[in-house]
């Protein structure tokens, strides 16, 4: 360690050691470690433990930490690893499980030798009006009740069902939902900024993009974004495509991936599952349940899911 940052890396533990409360992610807390060990720090809150992988979980269990806590849900989206064939949706990945958080792995252990470790449960949810939470109390969280204040969300004036699914035969769905967009907001009972479009795929995101640039301003997460310039299907001037500007945000219609959209939450989400082939291909759907659960319990009011039945019947 060079004299100028011994200095420099002294400075930031007396000034970190005179705080009550230290916030950063888990790569700042990687990248900080020697500082931060150095500070003695008692106890550790990890928020979102169930979607931050199990290495940058223990960057934070410093040698001086009595207590730790971890707040997640081992239920929903599972942490992203950037190799698929990685993941624990592979028979490769399944030996490695670089997908599967600290908090996962020991609320939920894969062996049977192993105990779970003991953890509070919240009850209550707060976000999603109890006819939605219903697509989800029978099979995911049969315990979950609803706040009293989420059956005062009204649906709107313009949607006679707060769930509304549409099965259809036809191989592309962008114009469906982007006449459905229109509708709500020609209604005037909606406005861009409270419609969220869901697609699972990388290329149904980049076709509603090019459908919708025209129409209004976009919003797309930075990872979605570096996904898709990533896979040549953003030009490098759309790199800084939709910031979030107090000026825009009124008049910008949300664009995610399913995976990108973990932590957020929209009062209309449309969900495009894009299922719809002559061969009955699931595709998205196959994969666990965990983003099933994330892409079901993200919206405040009403939910539109677009697909075809007679691919889903092979979902087991």
């Amino acid at each position: 360690m060079s004299n100028k940052y011994k200095v420099y890396h002294d400075i930031d533990a007396r000034c970190l050691g005179q705080q009550d409360v230290i916030g950063m992610t888990t790569t700042a807390c990687a990248m900080n470690w020697p500082t931060l060990s150095q500070i003695g720090l008692p106890v550790v809150i990890c928020e979102e433990a169930g979607e931050v992988m199990e290495a940058q979980s223990l960057c934070t269990l410093f040698p001086s930490v009595e207590h730790a806590i971890f707040i997640g849900d081992p239920f929903q989206l599972r942490p992203q690893v950037k190799e698929p064939a990685l993941s624990l949706e592979t028979e490769l990945g399944a030996h490695y499980r670089l997908d599967e958080s600290l908090m996962e792995r020991m609320m939920l252990p894969s062996t049977a030798s192993t105990l779970p470790i003991s953890s509070s449960r919240l009850n209550i949810q707060r976000r999603m009006h109890p006819e939605i939470a219903d697509i989800m109390r029978p099979t995911l969280y049969p315990y979950l009740e609803d706040h009293e204040s989420t059956h005062d969300r009204d649906a709107g004036p313009v949607m006679a069902d707060r769930v509304w699914w549409l099965d259809h035969q036809a191989p592309e769905d962008v114009e469906m939902v982007v006449g459905l967009v229109e509708h709500l907001v020609n209604t005037n009972e909606y406005d861009f900024k409270d419609i969220t479009i869901l697609p699972p795929y990388n290329g149904q995101l980049a076709a509603f993009k090019e459908r919708l640039s025209s129409t209004c301003s976009l919003w797309l997460s930075e990872k979605d974004r570096e996904s898709l310039n990533g896979d040549g299907l953003l030009d490098p001037e759309e790199i800084h495509l939709g910031g979030k500007t107090g000026v825009q945000i009124s008049t910008m219609l949300e664009l995610a991936t399913i995976d990108n959209f973990q932590g957020e939450e929209s009062r209309t989400i449309i969900l495009s599952t894009v299922q719809s082939n002559p061969e009955g291909r699931v595709g998205f759907l196959a994969r666990p349940k965990s983003h099933q659960r994330g892409m079901q319990s993200r919206k405040r009011r009403v939910l539109h899911r677009h697909a075809a039945s007679d691919c889903g019947r092979s979902i087991r």
